[in-house]
C-alpha cells in the first residue's frame, strides 16, 4: 500500500484488519506523494475521500508491454491483491467514521503485522533518545571524542559517494540504458562494496586506535540526527528510525546506570529493530527505482556497519596488517562485481529491453524511416546493413535512431482550413483533419508563438496547462475525422502546425526488421506505430476591412 489520504487514521484501517502479509511503509507513502505520478485515487483523494492506493512492484519490466498479459502474472500476486482488497472494504465497512484519525507512521514487520505510531511522537522519541546517547557520551568519557564523533557521518558521506560513483562509472561505460535490468546483482554488489569500502576508509583515517564505547554512541547521536533531520521534510521516515531508537533511549539509561553488558545487548537489539524496518523498504525501493537509481539505499547497510563496527573493534585498534586485512575485503569484492557488473547480459527475455519501432513518413515529401529512441545503441540483428544514425522522424519531436525505409501503404492524411474569422479582439481558426487510418492523431506546432485562449476537438473544449501549445493528442478512431476549433488574439502572427496521423502496428514492409528484433527486446506504451505527418501553414492574421 503506497498511498493514503491525509489524515490517514481511518486508512490504516485497510492494514490492521484480516489482510494478508500486510506491505505498507509511511516514508514510501511520503515519498510518493512528492512525485508527480497520478492514478485512479487521484480523483477520490481531490473529493476527501478515504483510500488506501495498493499496486504490485515487480515485474515492471513487462508493464505496458505486449507480456503485460495473463501468462506473466503471479497467480499469488494476484491473490495477495485480492485477499488485502477484501479485507480493507471489509475493515472501512465496519470503521468507526466519527472517531478522530489522526496522522500516522507505519510499517509492516517482515509482511506478518503492521507497526504504527502517532506521528505527533515521532521527534520528540527522536529527540529523547538522541539527547540521552548524547549525554552518555559526555558523561562516560573515553578515548577520541572528536574523532569518534566524526566517524559516523565520513563514513556515511563516503560510503554514499563512493557507492554513487561506481554505479554512474558502471552505467556510463555500458551502452544500456538499463545495464543491471537481467543481472541486477552485479551492480548490487558494486555498489555495497563501495559504501563498505568507503566506510572502511572513514574508519582507518578517524578511528584506527580503541574509543569503542564513544563510537558505538556517536553512530546512533547522528542516527538521531538524521532522523529528526528526516521527519521534518519527510514525516513518515520517522518509522525507519523511531522503534530502533526506543530501544536506545533503554540502553543509554541501563549504561548510565552502569550496566554495560545489559546496554551492548540492547545497542545489539537496536540494530536488528533497524534491519528489519529498513532492509525490506531499501529492497522495494531498488526495484520501485531500477538498480541503476538504487545506489542511495546503501545509508541502510552504512548504518548497520556504522551500529555493529563497535563490536569488532580491537581494544587496542588495528595494526597496520589488520587494516590492509580489513580494506582487502571490500575492495576485493569491488573488483569482482565491477568486472562482473559489465560482463553479464544486461537484458534477458524475463527483464527485456524496451525497444519500440516507428515507421515514419511525411505526406508533404518522399522518403520514409524506421526509427527508434536514441537512449541505447541498436541490437546488432536490426541494426545489421540498415545504417541506423541520428536523425529525426518527421511530425515527431526529438532525435532518434533512423534508418532509410520504404515506404508503407496509406488512406493518407489532410488538413483543409474551413474559416478564419476575426471577431473584435479575437481570431477563429477553423480546421478540419482527416485520417482514415489513425488510431490517434498527434498536433504540434512548430511554432512557440502559437497561445490559444481556447481549443475545441469535434465541438468538445480541451483543456491544457501550458499557455503556449505545443502539442495535444487525439485518441480513438473519433479522431480520424476532427474538426478542430482555435481561439487567438485578432493580431496574432503567421504560425505552422503538423498534424501526425499514428496507426498502431507495422506493415508487411517492416516484416524483416521485426523478425530481426531479438526475443529480449519488446515494445512498449504505444508500441510498434506508423506516422504519417502532413504539415500546414496558416498566414498572419488581416485587419484590414477589405
Amino acid at each position: 500500500m503506497f498511498q493514503t489520504s491525509r489524515p490517514n487514521g481511518r486508512d490504516l484501517a485497510a492494514l490492521t484488519g484480516d489482510i494478508k502479509r500486510p506491505v505498507a511503509n509511511s516514508m514510501a507513502a511520503d515519498i510518493y506523494d512528492l512525485m508527480p505520478n497520478d492514478t485512479d485515487v487521484t480523483e477520490f483523494m481531490a473529493l476527501n475521500i478515504d483510500a488506501a492506493n495498493f499496486a504490485f512492484v515487480q515485474g515492471s519490466r513487462f508493464y505496458h508491454t505486449p507480456s503485460d498479459n495473463l501468462s506473466n502474472l503471479d497467480k499469488r500476486t494476484l491473490f495477495h491483491s485480492g485477499a488485502n482488497a477484501l479485507a480493507a472494504v471489509e475493515a472501512f465497512l465496519n470503521m468507526d467514521a466519527s472517531v478522530n484519525e489522526g496522522q500516522w507512521i507505519y510499517s509492516d514487520i517482515l509482511g506478518g503485522l503492521v507497526l504504527k505510531l502517532p506521528q505527533v511522537w515521532s521527534l520528540p522519541l527522536i529527540g529523547l533518545a538522541g539527547g540521552l546517547t548524547f549525554l552518555v557520551f559526555v558523561m562516560k568519557g573515553g578515548a577520541a571524542p572528536v574523532r569518534s564523533a566524526l566517524f559516523p557521518i565520513v563514513a556515511l558521506v563516503f560510503g554514499v559517494v563512493l557507492a554513487i560513483s561506481a554505479s554512474w562509472i558502471v552505467t556510463s561505460i555500458r551502452p544500456e540504458a538499463y545495464p543491471g535490468a537481467a543481472n541486477p546483482w552485479a551492480l548490487r554488489g558494486v555498489q555495497t562494496a563501495a559504501a563498505l569500502l568507503g566506510a572502511t576508509f572513514a574508519l582507518m583515517l578517524l578511528c584506527r586506535q580503541g574509543a569503542k564505547q564513544r563510537l558505538l554512541l556517536s553512530g546512533w547521536i547522528w542516527a538521531a540526527i538524521i532522523a529528526g533531520c528526516a521527519a521534518v521534510f519527510i514525516p513518515g521516515s520517522a518509522i525507519l528510525f523511531v522503534p530502533s531508537m526506543v530501544v536506545v533511549a533503554v540502553a543509554a539509561i541501563v549504561l548510565l546506570l552502569g550496566w554495560k553488558a545489559i546496554s551492548q545487548i540492547l545497542f545489539v537489539f537496536a540494530a536488528i529493530v533497524f534491519a528489519v524496518i529498513c532492509m525490506p523498504l531499501a529492497a522495494m525501493g531498488e526495484t520501485a527505482l531500477f538498480i541503476e537509481q538504487a545506489a542511495p539505499f546503501v545509508f541502510v547497510i552504512l548504518f548497520l556497519a556504522i551500529f555493529l563496527i563497535p563490536f569488532v573493534l580491537p581494544e587496542k585498534g588495528f595494526s597496520t596488517f589488520g587494516m590492509v586485512s580489513l580494506f582487502a575485503v571490500p575492495g576485493s569484492l569491488l573488483i569482482g562485481f565491477l568486472a562482473s557488473s559489465f560482463l553479464v547480459p544486461a537484458y534477458s527475455v524475463d527483464a527485456p529491453r524496451h525497444l519500440s519501432v516507428l515507421h515514419a513518413m511525411s505526406a508533404d515529401e518522399d522518403g520514409a524511416v524506421w526509427a527508434v529512441w536514441k537512449g541505447e545503441v541498436i541490437p546488432e540483428e536490426m541494426a545489421k546493413g540498415r545504417g541506423f544514425s541520428v536523425g529525426v522522424a518527421k511530425g515527431l519531436p526529438g532525435e532518434r535512431l533512423v534508418a532509410d525505409a520504404p515506404e508503407f501503404d496509406t488512406s493518407g492524411v489532410s488538413v483543409v482550413v474551413l474559416s478564419d474569422d476575426v471577431l473584435g479582439a479575437d481570431r477563429t481558426i477553423k480546421l478540419e483533419i482527416a485520417a482514415p487510418d489513425a488510431d490517434r492523431i498527434w498536433l504540434s506546432s512548430n511554432s512557440g508563438n502559437l497561445n490559444p485562449s481556447a481549443i475545441a476537438i469535434n465541438a468538445h473544449d480541451v483543456d491544457y496547462e501550458d499557455d503556449t501549445l505545443r502539442s495535444l493528442v487525439c485518441h480513438g478512431r473519433y479522431c480520424r475525422t476532427m474538426s478542430l476549433s482555435m481561439t487567438m488574439p485578432a493580431e496574432s502572427p503567421e504560425f505552422s502546425m503538423t498534424f501526425t496521423a499514428l496507426s498502431d502496428g507495422l506493415g508487411p514492409e517492416s516484416a524483416e526488421l521485426l523478425n530481426a528484433r531479438p526475443d529480449w527486446a519488446l515494445p512498449i506504451q504505444w508500441g510498434d506505430m506508423r506516422a504519417l505527418s502532413a504539415s500546414i501553414t496558416i498566414p498572419a492574421s488581416s485587419t484590414d476591412p477589405e
